[in-house]
């Protein structure tokens, strides 16, 4: 489980890098002859410098060149379908969960271990989410993803669900 979060991790942080250092736009320099400048009092035009004018790359329309993936697809692209849970051996707060289960719910699925300072820090935000939006369609799945020895017991997973009371289903 560490290894398909480190894969996320990876893939999100290469997203991110990519779209910082590239652009699809094109950086066009247009002369000004001159611009009016209000806080002169004298009211009296400058000469200005060349301005940066940025330009839009044309959007892409998809609804003419591609087809939506098939709904039998799974994971990929947006319109596909989720992959199952897979290498679950406990749920806790919830009988096990299938994305049958899941359609046409929002569903957040949050990837933790219990000794994980940031982890926790999260907590009380999913908490107030679950609580606020359970019975409106949200549903909050706990992946419990040990990165230590002594975090991989269940029991001591089942511990830290009830210390940090979590009500949502915990995997």
């Amino acid at each position: 489980m560490v290894r398909i979060l480190l894969g996320i991790s990876l893939i999100v942080g290469l997203l991110a890098f990519s779209a910082c250092g590239t652009s699809d736009t094109t950086d066009v320099i247009q002369p000004v002859e001159t611009v009016k400048v209000a806080d002169d009092p004298a009211g009296e035009t400058v000469p200005a410098k060349e301005v940066a004018v940025v330009e839009p790359a044309p959007v892409k329309d998809l609804s003419q060149d591609s087809k939506p993936p098939s709904p039998l697809q799974i994971g990929g692209l947006v319109g596909n379908e989720a992959p199952e849970f897979q290498g679950i051996s406990n749920w806790i707060n919830s009988e096990p969960l299938t994305m049958e289960d899941l359609r046409g719910k929002v569903v957040l699925i949050d990837f933790w271990t219990y000794t994980c300072y940031n982890c926790i820090n999260t907590m009380p935000y999913l908490r107030d989410w679950h609580e606020k939006y359970a019975d409106k369609g949200l549903v909050i799945v706990g992946v419990h993803s040990p990165e230590f020895d002594h975090e991989k017991p269940y029991e001591n997973v089942v511990d830290a669900t009830i210390r940090h009371e979590l009500k949502y289903p915990v995997a």
